[in-house]
């Protein structure tokens, strides 16, 4: 019994018939041609979408992945980035008028507004 062990585990081991590069998923006849740009998580909504004659799957697929790549990096990755920087500079700015308006002691009532206005932007 052991024997057939110590087989099966050295078959296992030493097996080189394995295809790492095969794939896991399983895709549908109609995107047959291009398994690599199908999504199995997102992709199978568009089966049974009608699609005519002289176009082809794969490219719509290509083309529909590419807007929605799209859509995600500039409509949403570059904004946040910017507004990251952008409420980055407004801290600095009130750092930099608190630390200049706390060395000149003329006109405090201004001073108050221009560092209310900043800190509203920031929570904001």
């Amino acid at each position: 019994m052991d024997d057939y062990a110590d087989q099966l585990n050295s078959n296992r081991l030493y097996d080189n018939s394995f295809d790492y590069n095969q794939e896991l998923y399983y895709v549908p006849p109609e995107f047959q041609d291009c398994p690599k740009e199908y999504r199995p998580e997102t992709d199978y909504q568009y089966l049974t979408c009608v699609v005519p004659s002289d176009e082809d799957r794969c490219e719509l697929l290509k083309e529909l992945h590419l807007v929605k790549d799209f859509r995600t990096y500039f409509l949403a990755v570059i904004p946040l980035i910017l507004s990251i920087i952008t409420s980055l500079l407004n801290i600095a700015f009130v750092i930099l008028a608190i630390y200049v308006l706390d060395r000149r002691k003329v006109g405090r009532s201004n001073d108050i507004i221009v560092v209310y206005g900043s800190l509203e932007t920031i929570v904001v």
